[in-house]
Protein backbone atom coordinates (compact mmCIF):
# COMPACT_ATOMS: atom_id res chain seq x y z
CA UNK A 1 0.00 0.00 0.00
CA UNK A 2 1.60 3.36 -0.98
CA UNK A 3 1.28 6.09 1.24
CA UNK A 4 1.10 9.89 0.17
CA UNK A 5 2.95 12.34 2.28
CA UNK A 6 1.27 15.88 1.48
CA UNK A 7 4.69 18.73 2.05
CA UNK A 8 3.18 22.00 1.80
CA UNK A 9 6.26 23.87 0.88
CA UNK A 10 7.55 21.15 -1.50
CA UNK A 11 10.15 18.61 -2.13
CA UNK A 12 12.82 21.38 -3.22
CA UNK A 13 14.59 22.82 -0.29
CA UNK A 14 15.10 18.62 0.73
CA UNK A 15 16.33 18.37 -2.17
CA UNK A 16 19.12 20.95 -2.39
CA UNK A 17 20.41 20.79 0.68
CA UNK A 18 20.26 16.76 0.64
CA UNK A 19 23.71 17.42 -1.73
CA UNK A 20 26.15 19.73 -0.95
CA UNK A 21 27.30 20.39 -4.49
CA UNK A 22 23.56 21.12 -5.05
CA UNK A 23 23.17 23.19 -2.48
CA UNK A 24 26.06 25.55 -3.34
CA UNK A 25 24.95 25.76 -7.05
CA UNK A 26 22.12 26.74 -6.05
CA UNK A 27 23.09 29.24 -3.54
CA UNK A 28 25.58 31.23 -5.99
CA UNK A 29 22.26 31.26 -8.51
CA UNK A 30 20.65 32.94 -5.79
CA UNK A 31 22.78 35.83 -5.47
CA UNK A 32 25.51 33.91 -2.15
CA UNK A 33 28.96 33.75 -2.41
CA UNK A 34 30.78 30.41 -1.16
CA UNK A 35 33.99 29.25 -0.56
CA UNK A 36 35.92 28.11 -3.64
CA UNK A 37 35.49 24.10 -4.01
CA UNK A 38 35.77 21.41 -6.03
CA UNK A 39 33.57 18.13 -6.82
CA UNK A 40 35.77 15.21 -6.27
CA UNK A 41 35.25 11.43 -6.46
CA UNK A 42 38.56 9.61 -6.33
CA UNK A 43 42.10 9.90 -5.60
CA UNK A 44 43.25 11.80 -8.76
CA UNK A 45 40.60 14.26 -8.92
CA UNK A 46 41.31 15.05 -4.51
CA UNK A 47 45.25 15.38 -5.56
CA UNK A 48 44.08 17.65 -8.37
CA UNK A 49 41.94 19.69 -6.31
CA UNK A 50 44.27 20.06 -2.99
CA UNK A 51 46.74 21.53 -5.85
CA UNK A 52 44.31 24.13 -6.62
CA UNK A 53 43.16 25.21 -3.50
CA UNK A 54 45.81 24.32 -1.16
CA UNK A 55 46.05 23.52 2.31
CA UNK A 56 44.34 23.37 4.77
CA UNK A 57 41.20 22.26 3.22
CA UNK A 58 38.10 20.91 3.98
CA UNK A 59 36.42 17.68 2.33
CA UNK A 60 33.02 16.62 3.09
CA UNK A 61 30.73 14.34 1.70
CA UNK A 62 27.84 15.21 -0.31
CA UNK A 63 25.38 13.31 1.59
CA UNK A 64 24.83 12.40 4.90
CA UNK A 65 26.96 14.72 6.80
CA UNK A 66 26.24 16.46 10.51
CA UNK A 67 27.77 17.52 13.47
CA UNK A 68 31.16 16.89 12.13
CA UNK A 69 30.72 13.31 11.07
CA UNK A 70 31.61 13.16 7.37
CA UNK A 71 34.09 15.85 6.95
CA UNK A 72 37.91 15.67 7.43
CA UNK A 73 39.52 18.70 7.75
CA UNK A 74 43.18 18.36 5.53
CA UNK A 75 46.40 20.20 6.68
CA UNK A 76 48.99 18.68 4.96
CA UNK A 77 49.35 15.56 2.22
CA UNK A 78 49.98 13.04 4.90
CA UNK A 79 46.63 12.75 5.62
CA UNK A 80 45.21 11.74 2.12
CA UNK A 81 45.04 8.05 2.92
CA UNK A 82 42.62 9.10 5.81
CA UNK A 83 40.97 11.59 2.97
CA UNK A 84 40.73 8.65 0.11
CA UNK A 85 39.16 6.07 2.36
CA UNK A 86 36.21 8.92 2.35
CA UNK A 87 36.38 9.55 -0.91
CA UNK A 88 35.53 5.75 -1.69
CA UNK A 89 32.41 5.68 0.00
CA UNK A 90 30.66 7.98 -1.80
CA UNK A 91 30.93 11.83 -3.89
CA UNK A 92 32.39 14.35 -2.16
CA UNK A 93 33.51 18.51 -2.16
CA UNK A 94 36.52 19.69 -1.15
CA UNK A 95 36.75 23.36 -0.26
CA UNK A 96 38.93 25.84 0.30
CA UNK A 97 39.67 26.30 4.36
CA UNK A 98 37.93 29.62 5.35
CA UNK A 99 39.70 31.60 8.11
CA UNK A 100 36.32 32.91 9.21
CA UNK A 101 36.09 35.89 12.16
CA UNK A 102 32.24 34.41 13.29
CA UNK A 103 29.88 31.77 12.39
CA UNK A 104 26.20 33.51 12.09
CA UNK A 105 22.75 31.66 11.36
CA UNK A 106 19.68 32.99 10.87
CA UNK A 107 16.30 31.71 10.77
CA UNK A 108 14.04 32.96 7.75
CA UNK A 109 10.54 32.30 7.24
CA UNK A 110 8.39 32.54 4.18
CA UNK A 111 4.84 32.79 3.79
CA UNK A 112 2.97 29.96 1.48
CA UNK A 113 0.74 32.37 0.08
CA UNK A 114 0.97 35.41 -1.91
CA UNK A 115 0.99 38.26 0.15
CA UNK A 116 1.80 36.84 3.42
CA UNK A 117 5.96 38.09 3.31
CA UNK A 118 8.44 36.72 4.95
CA UNK A 119 10.37 37.05 8.19
CA UNK A 120 13.79 36.65 10.06
CA UNK A 121 14.32 35.89 13.54
CA UNK A 122 17.53 37.69 14.87
CA UNK A 123 20.85 36.47 13.82
CA UNK A 124 22.95 34.25 16.09
CA UNK A 125 26.30 33.68 16.63
CA UNK A 126 26.88 29.87 16.49
CA UNK A 127 30.00 28.58 18.56
CA UNK A 128 30.93 24.83 18.20
CA UNK A 129 33.15 22.14 19.87
CA UNK A 130 34.26 19.50 17.61
CA UNK A 131 31.99 20.34 15.17
CA UNK A 132 29.10 20.03 17.24
CA UNK A 133 27.15 23.19 18.03
CA UNK A 134 27.68 24.10 21.62
CA UNK A 135 25.65 27.59 21.71
CA UNK A 136 24.31 30.43 19.96
CA UNK A 137 23.97 33.74 21.23
CA UNK A 138 21.26 35.72 20.36
CA UNK A 139 21.51 38.83 19.28
CA UNK A 140 24.77 38.09 17.59
CA UNK A 141 27.23 40.77 18.48
CA UNK A 142 27.66 42.34 15.30
CA UNK A 143 26.95 45.73 13.75
CA UNK A 144 23.52 46.95 11.91
CA UNK A 145 25.48 47.21 8.84
CA UNK A 146 25.90 43.66 8.93
CA UNK A 147 22.96 42.17 10.60
CA UNK A 148 20.74 44.10 7.65
CA UNK A 149 23.32 42.52 5.36
CA UNK A 150 22.06 38.88 6.53
CA UNK A 151 19.24 39.35 6.28
CA UNK A 152 18.79 41.30 2.92
CA UNK A 153 20.73 37.97 1.49
CA UNK A 154 18.94 35.15 3.80
CA UNK A 155 15.29 36.80 2.58
CA UNK A 156 17.28 37.49 -1.13
CA UNK A 157 17.90 33.30 -1.06
CA UNK A 158 15.11 32.20 -0.14
CA UNK A 159 12.87 34.22 -2.82
CA UNK A 160 14.82 33.42 -5.45
CA UNK A 161 14.80 30.01 -4.45
CA UNK A 162 11.60 29.80 -4.34
CA UNK A 163 11.13 28.49 -0.81
CA UNK A 164 8.49 28.48 1.60
CA UNK A 165 8.19 28.03 5.37
CA UNK A 166 10.82 27.99 7.78
CA UNK A 167 14.88 26.98 7.39
CA UNK A 168 18.43 28.42 8.57
CA UNK A 169 20.84 29.50 6.89
CA UNK A 170 24.45 29.41 7.90
CA UNK A 171 27.09 32.40 6.94
CA UNK A 172 30.87 32.61 7.62
CA UNK A 173 32.06 36.24 8.72
CA UNK A 174 34.84 37.59 7.28
CA UNK A 175 35.22 41.20 7.91
CA UNK A 176 31.96 42.64 6.53
CA UNK A 177 31.95 39.65 4.22
CA UNK A 178 29.45 36.70 4.29
CA UNK A 179 30.35 33.24 3.05
CA UNK A 180 27.47 30.95 2.88
CA UNK A 181 27.93 27.57 4.59
CA UNK A 182 25.09 25.44 4.36
CA UNK A 183 21.17 25.20 4.93
CA UNK A 184 18.73 23.25 6.76
CA UNK A 185 15.37 23.64 5.28
CA UNK A 186 13.37 23.06 8.82
CA UNK A 187 13.51 25.09 12.09
CA UNK A 188 17.13 24.77 13.42
CA UNK A 189 18.90 23.60 16.60
CA UNK A 190 20.63 27.46 16.20
CA UNK A 191 17.02 28.10 16.33
CA UNK A 192 15.75 26.62 19.42
CA UNK A 193 16.38 30.24 21.77
CA UNK A 194 13.14 31.39 19.94
CA UNK A 195 10.57 29.44 21.80
CA UNK A 196 11.46 31.81 25.27
CA UNK A 197 13.30 34.33 23.28
CA UNK A 198 11.25 35.87 20.95
CA UNK A 199 7.22 37.00 20.49
CA UNK A 200 6.96 33.70 17.90
CA UNK A 201 9.14 30.89 18.15
CA UNK A 202 10.35 29.15 14.82
CA UNK A 203 8.06 26.13 15.41
CA UNK A 204 4.71 28.57 15.41
CA UNK A 205 6.13 30.17 12.62
CA UNK A 206 6.89 27.20 10.29
CA UNK A 207 3.10 26.07 10.93
CA UNK A 208 1.48 29.90 10.86
CA UNK A 209 3.49 29.84 6.76
CA UNK A 210 2.23 26.50 5.28
CA UNK A 211 -1.12 26.75 6.83
CA UNK A 212 -1.55 29.98 5.24
CA UNK A 213 -1.68 31.79 8.33
CA UNK A 214 -0.16 35.83 9.06
CA UNK A 215 2.93 35.15 10.48
CA UNK A 216 4.11 36.17 13.58
CA UNK A 217 6.21 39.20 15.39
CA UNK A 218 9.59 37.57 15.53
CA UNK A 219 10.97 40.37 17.61
CA UNK A 220 13.50 39.35 20.57
CA UNK A 221 12.08 39.59 24.04
CA UNK A 222 15.06 39.46 25.75
CA UNK A 223 18.83 38.56 25.07
CA UNK A 224 18.98 34.44 24.91
CA UNK A 225 21.94 31.72 24.67
CA UNK A 226 20.71 28.41 24.06
CA UNK A 227 23.55 25.62 24.96
CA UNK A 228 23.10 22.06 23.81
CA UNK A 229 23.68 19.38 26.12
CA UNK A 230 25.31 16.17 24.91
CA UNK A 231 24.88 11.70 26.06
CA UNK A 232 27.69 12.97 28.67
CA UNK A 233 26.24 15.97 29.90
CA UNK A 234 23.09 13.96 31.06
CA UNK A 235 23.96 13.76 34.63
CA UNK A 236 25.17 17.03 34.75
CA UNK A 237 22.07 18.53 33.71
CA UNK A 238 19.89 16.18 36.00
CA UNK A 239 22.01 18.00 38.62
CA UNK A 240 20.83 21.69 37.31
CA UNK A 241 17.34 20.23 37.00
CA UNK A 242 17.08 20.15 40.73
CA UNK A 243 18.81 23.77 41.52
CA UNK A 244 15.30 25.08 39.37
CA UNK A 245 17.64 28.05 38.35
CA UNK A 246 15.64 31.33 37.34
CA UNK A 247 15.21 32.06 33.62
CA UNK A 248 16.80 29.05 32.90
CA UNK A 249 14.65 26.50 30.03
CA UNK A 250 15.63 23.07 29.84
CA UNK A 251 14.26 20.76 26.54
CA UNK A 252 15.14 17.03 27.24
CA UNK A 253 14.73 16.00 23.38
CA UNK A 254 13.10 12.13 25.14
CA UNK A 255 16.12 10.37 23.50
CA UNK A 256 16.69 6.34 24.81
CA UNK A 257 20.09 6.16 24.86
CA UNK A 258 22.37 8.64 26.15
CA UNK A 259 25.58 8.32 23.53
CA UNK A 260 28.36 10.13 23.35
CA UNK A 261 28.39 13.66 21.81
CA UNK A 262 24.88 12.57 20.63
CA UNK A 263 22.46 15.74 21.15
CA UNK A 264 19.82 14.79 24.06
CA UNK A 265 18.64 18.62 24.68
CA UNK A 266 19.11 21.96 25.19
CA UNK A 267 19.40 24.68 27.78
CA UNK A 268 18.45 28.47 27.21
CA UNK A 269 19.43 31.04 29.88
CA UNK A 270 17.37 34.51 29.77
CA UNK A 271 19.48 37.66 30.14
CA UNK A 272 22.33 36.05 32.17
CA UNK A 273 25.70 37.59 32.91
CA UNK A 274 28.45 36.54 31.56
CA UNK A 275 30.64 35.60 34.15
CA UNK A 276 27.06 33.76 35.94
CA UNK A 277 26.49 31.70 32.94
CA UNK A 278 30.07 30.45 32.50
CA UNK A 279 30.03 28.90 35.83
CA UNK A 280 26.67 27.60 35.68
CA UNK A 281 28.17 25.52 32.29
CA UNK A 282 31.86 25.04 33.97
CA UNK A 283 29.86 23.42 36.89
CA UNK A 284 27.13 21.15 34.68
CA UNK A 285 28.70 20.74 31.51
Amino acid sequence: MKTKYNIPQGELPLYLSQDRLREKQAAIKAGAKVAEYRSVTNKKELENALNELGYPAVLKTCSGGYDGKGQIVIQSYEQMNEACELVKTTPCVLERFINFDMEISIVVTRGMRKGKGTTTFPVTQNIHRNNILYMSIAPAPINKNLQNKVETLAKKITRRMGISGTLAFEFFVKGNELIFNEMAPRPHNSGHYTIEGCETSQFEQHIRAITGMPLGKTDLLQPAIMVNYLGQHVEGIAQMKKMKLPNTFIHDYGKAKALKDRKMGHVTFIEYEKNILENIIKRYW
